[in-house]
Formats: structure tokens, C-alpha cells, sequence
């Protein structure tokens, strides 16, 4: 039996951002959740690997990730990231747990390890919370390890964590990274950033979510561009027209 899983991480859900408009910002956010939903439809499960909100969120923040969450139709796990953290340890996801926030049976917050079985696989939660405390789960051969750890991005970014902790995982879901890629020569994969957060030069960038298959013997993996609208930075000369993006939002720079 093979099951398939929607990978998502690093959302950074944020409405209040500097030369953005508010309800422009709202809707890429629920662009994004709509095209989650139809994502899952060919998925059996979905893991959103940490740093959902970019810190404590506001009412609409929060309002707009449970709209999302009351409407999924597939298990969908979550754990915390270094944005959900509030001490070492501690997260404010825990209080979706406490208090019950979500009226829906498929959607399980995870802020403590845990272990459960998924059509006839395990999946291990590591997070951030427990990787701080260095609290780490016993490895378990082919097991699934879902995880938010910051891998090392050469010159100046360092691994907060040791790696070879994790490499005999089967498969590890991480989020962190902003960028989709396999790390290293580790079974661990980070789907990057589904939103562009920072403004960008490249306006081909891509950024999106991945989807893997898996089985006993294996594993395939692609990444989905979802091609929401980006944050963009251009240059022009002075003199030439401001001409505003019908998708994008642009800031331009005169020179």
C-alpha cells in the first residue's frame, strides 16, 4: 500500500506587512488554503511542519487559519516552529489543544513527540518545542519523522541541530528552510516557503508545497509551484512609467 502526503511548511501567516495592502495580503493567504483543499483531494494526509504564523498572530490571523482548518477533509497534522515558540519548550499552539479551537476531527496539533500509525505506517512528530529541549524520539526503522529544524545554508547559516540524529528515518518532512529542496545526502526534504515572505528580484522564483509518495521499498517526491502572487521588487529608469501588476504586488525602485 502506498500513501501519498501534502508537505507544507513555513506559511508565516502575517496580514500587517509593511507596503503591503491589508486585504490584498488577506486574500494571497486564502488563495493559498484553497488551493490546499483541492490538493488534498489526491492526498491521504497533509503535514504542515511548523511556522504557520509568522509570530502570535492576531484575531483575523488566527480566524483566517481556521476557516481553512474547519474545512479539511483529510487528516491533517501540525506541529509548532521557532515562530509558534513563546519560551524554551513552549508554544502557543498548545492552546488550539487546550481549548479545543478546532471543530474538526481530522486536524491534530501536535506540540509534544508523539507517534501514531497511518494505514499501516508510523509517523514520528519531533518538534520545534522538543527539538529545543533536545528531547529526542527513539528511531524506529521506516518510520515517517515530521520535524522543524534549520539545516545548514553555507557561508553563514549553521545546523541548529545534528543531522545524523535523524538520517536512518526513512523519510523526514522538515520545515524551516525557505527554499524546496533534499538536504544533503539525508532522507530529509523541506517544500519551502508556499508564499514568498521578504520582496523578490526574481519574479520567476518559485514557491509552492510537495507532495510524496510512499511505500514500504521507497519513495518519490515533486514539488507543486503553486504560483500565487508574489512580492516583488523591480527597478526602473526615472521617467518610466509605474505601471501596476495585475497579480503581483510590485515596489519599484527609480534609479
Amino acid at each position: 500500500m502506498t500513501i501519498k502526503i501534502l508537505h507544507a511548511a513555513d506559511i508565516h501567516i502575517k496580514l500587517e506587512k509593511n507596503k503591503v495592502p491589508y486585504d490584498w495580503q488577506k486574500n494571497r493567504f486564502k488563495l493559498f488554503f484553497s488551493k490546499m483543499l483541492e490538493l488534498e483531494k489526491s492526498h491521504d494526509i497533509t503535514v504542515l511542519a511548523g511556522d504557520i504564523f509568522d509570530g502570535f498572530p492576531t484575531i483575523d490571523e488566527t480566524t483566517l487559519f481556521e476557516e481553512y482548518l474547519t474545512k479539511v477533509t483529510i487528516p491533517t497534522i501540525i506541529i509548532p516552529g521557532n515562530h509558534e515558540a513563546t519560551a524554551k519548550g513552549k508554544s502557543f499552539l498548545e492552546s488550539y489543544i487546550y481549548n479545543r479551537a478546532v471543530n474538526n476531527d481530522n486536524v491534530k496539533f501536535y506540540v509534544t513527540n508523539d507517534r501514531f500509525q497511518f494505514k499501516g505506517y508510523w509517523i514520528q512528530l519531533f518538534p520545534y518545542t522538543e527539538m529545543q529541549m533536545d528531547n529526542f524520539i527513539n528511531y524506529k526503522e521506516k518510520d515517517i519523522l515530521v520535524t522543524h529544524i534549520r539545516g545548514e545554508v553555507p557561508p553563514h547559516i549553521t545546523a541548529e541541530y545534528d543531522f545524523e540524529k535523524i538520517k536512518e528515518f526513512k523519510l523526514v518532512l522538515c520545515g524551516d528552510l525557505h527554499f524546496n529542496h533534499k538536504y544533503k545526502n539525508y532522507n530529509v526534504y523541506y517544500p519551502g516557503s508556499p508564499l514568498g515572505i521578504t520582496f523578490d528580484r526574481n519574479e520567476k522564483k518559485e514557491y509552492g508545497v510537495m507532495s510524496h509518495t510512499f511505500w514500504k521499498e521507497g519513495h518519490i517526491y515533486n514539488f507543486i509551484d503553486l504560483n500565487l502572487p508574489k512580492l516583488l521588487r523591480k527597478k526602473i529608469k526615472a521617467g518610466e512609467e509605474l505601471k501596476p501588476d495585475p497579480v503581483h504586488w510590485v515596489i519599484y525602485e527609480v534609479e
